[in-house]
């Protein structure tokens, strides 16, 4: 059995990214050394070592040449991952272990303590046994799962779903967006408007949510206030584009067709009026 580690066999150090065409000069030098060829008058035992270490460097060959089969070989090697798990994963967990990866990355450039990698290896493990699961299936399922890319994040495809026009009058569909874009600003005021009613929430280092503070802070709340303004003063501005951006003739034609549809059944307007004053002052005649 050949117990030297495929980094060592190649001349590779030891780190999650690699360069790879180093990667690939040494495993040539390190073939020929060992190729069939050299050993065809040389004694049996000698062939079958030769070939042995031949699979044996086309073997570490396939495996640090591939960035998932890298990864996985070097978690093993640590003892995280361990063999048979299943590979269930959800993306939470992905993100967390990246930022273990970082952190074993700054351990063996700066030579820092390992404390801190295996403190967050033990929380992940005392996350993940609070609903029954072993951290060794997600490990397994993290190297396997893909990357969560910005489209995937934003729902584009979905996003750009939602504009159905009544008409074939083409600037209706500035019409639609600039009322979705508008509705989006309401829903980012509406969630600093309950930010500042709760006092802000209370969530740690750890992503972990302990309610609403108990207290709101001048600072936080000037902050948020500041948030509002500028969302609404974005909103403002960009009225110009409804206004000037239209060609009046469609509008006027296009408009018709939306009835009784109108801006003034918006419901989130209609939140934020409740959040910004006392609800008296909405009702009373006076």
């Amino acid at each position: 059995m050949i117990n030297t580690s495929y980094f060592e066999l190649l001349g590779i150090e030891e780190r999650f990214s690699i360069d790879l065409e180093a990667l690939k000069k040494s495993y040539y030098k390190a073939s020929r050394k060992y190729h069939p060829d050299f050993f065809t008058s040389a004694p049996v035992s000698e062939q079958e070592e030769a070939a042995q270490m031949s699979e044996y460097i086309n073997e570490a060959y396939k495996v640090l040449g591939n960035d998932r089969l890298r990864i996985q070989y070097i978690l093993r090697r640590m003892g995280i991952l361990v063999e048979g798990e299943k590979n269930d994963l959800d993306q939470s967990f992905l993100l967390e272990m990246m930022e273990i990866n970082e952190l074993i990355f700054e351990a063996q450039e700066d030579n820092v303590v390992w404390e801190s990698v295996e403190s967050k290896i033990k929380a992940l493990q005392d996350k993940y046994a609070q609903t029954g699961q072993d951290i060794n299936s997600y490990l397994d399922g993290l190297l396997l799962s893909n990357f969560l890319t910005y489209w995937d994040y934003t729902q584009v495809e979905t996003l750009l779903t939602l504009q159905n026009p009544k008409t074939d009058y083409p600037d209706e569909l500035i019409f639609i967006m600039y009322h979705q874009i508008t509705e989006l600003y309401f829903k980012l005021s509406l969630s600093e408007m309950e930010q500042i009613s709760n006092n802000g929430r209370n969530i740690d280092a750890q992503g972990k949510d302990h309610g609403w503070n108990e207290k709101l802070e001048a600072k936080f709340f000037t902050e948020r206030l500041v948030r509002i303004n500028r969302y609404f003063e974005a909103l403002t501005k960009s009225f110009e584009i409804m206004i000037d951006g239209m060609d009046k003739e469609q509008f006027l034609r296009f408009r018709m067709a939306l009835l009784p549809a109108s801006g003034f059944q918006s419901a989130q307007y209609r939140m934020i009026e409740i959040f910004a004053t006392d609800f008296i002052n909405l009702v009373d005649k006076d």
